[in-house]
């Protein structure tokens, strides 16, 4: 507020550059319509005043992956092509965000062939030796979601258990909780495809523990893990948990009502899940419910 005070909303430097930090920041925390909306303020600001310029193409490729997040993805497209565009006129590297944006949309619209090539052409093969890198908990994570894109289990669980073993052999942990997170997350749905709820349960509960630290409990960020927990505890029979979790999702979802699949699929999953035996799944969840012995987790 202050900035656009003293400089205004056409100041060139100053107020683009606090408006897409920003909207980095509400994006981070899982708040992406506020966040577009900031980086939409930044791109109008710079089109005005650097039309061309690799600043634009960085913006352009932020703005993408947000887009891709809501599921817009043919928005999310024409920025990441007008992006490549700006690169190759002006002579400037795609960075980490371009890859990003790419990868989300290639998960969200099932292209397991251009996510692989994505990530070896930006990240490279893995190497069994790599040292803890943003690059390494990129691809170790990407990776991870191709294998489960693939309806390959045990390579995402291999992949999953890497990062994981990374994040926490770290002095650094505490830094790295998106990353544990992730893992968690990928190593609970590794196991949930291969019918290992009970496995699924621990790296779970972890990530849902590591969204409550990070997160506040409208943010979109929460929804895959409590919507694979809540999976998970349907799965071994502990429906009235599994409907809390429901429960939970559905208020986050509310406020954010239109998502990408990364969101959208693991919300349908767990609906689907809960409700496909029809009158008689409500009914023993009611039954459940009115349980002593009923207890959320």
């Amino acid at each position: 507020d202050a900035c656009l005070k003293l400089k205004g909303m056409d100041d060139s430097f100053y107020t683009p550059h606090i408006l897409l930090r920003y909207g980095e920041s509400l994006v981070n925390s899982g708040q992406f319509e506020n966040g577009l909306a900031s980086s939409s303020l930044v791109a109008e600001n710079q089109r005005k005043n650097r039309p061309g310029t690799r600043y634009l193409g960085q913006i352009l490729t932020s703005q993408a992956l947000v887009l891709a997040y809501l599921g817009e993805y043919e928005r999310a497209r024409l920025c990441l092509d007008e992006a490549a565009a700006i690169s190759e006129k002006v002579g400037f590297k795609l960075a980490g965000d371009y890859a990003d944006a790419r990868l989300e949309l290639a998960f969200d619209l099932k292209k397991p062939d251009e996510a692989s090539t994505i990530m070896n052409s930006f990240y490279g093969p893995l190497s069994d030796s790599a040292p803890l890198s943003l690059d390494l908990l990129k691809t170790l994570t990407g990776r991870a979601r191709l294998a489960l894109l693939k309806n390959d289990p045990a390579t995402a669980l291999g992949l999953a258990s890497r990062l994981l073993d990374v994040v926490t052999a770290s002095s650094n942990r505490k830094y790295l909780r998106r990353w544990e997170e992730r893992a968690g997350l990928e190593k609970g749905l590794a196991h949930l495809k291969m019918n290992h709820a009970g496995q699924a349960l621990e790296p779970l509960q972890r990530a849902v523990q590591l969204d409550r630290e990070m997160y506040d409990s409208t943010s979109a960020e929460v929804i895959p893990a409590q919507a694979a927990l809540g999976v998970a505890y349907l799965e071994m029979g502990r429906r009235g948990e599994a409907a809390h979790f429901l429960a939970r999702v559905e208020v986050a979802h509310k406020i954010h009502p239109q998502l990408g699949e990364r969101f959208e699929e693991p919300i349908r999953e767990l609906r689907r899940s809960l409700w496909g035996k029809g009158r008689n799944g409500r009914e023993a969840l009611l039954k459940e419910k009115s349980s002593p012995h009923s207890r959320h987790r």
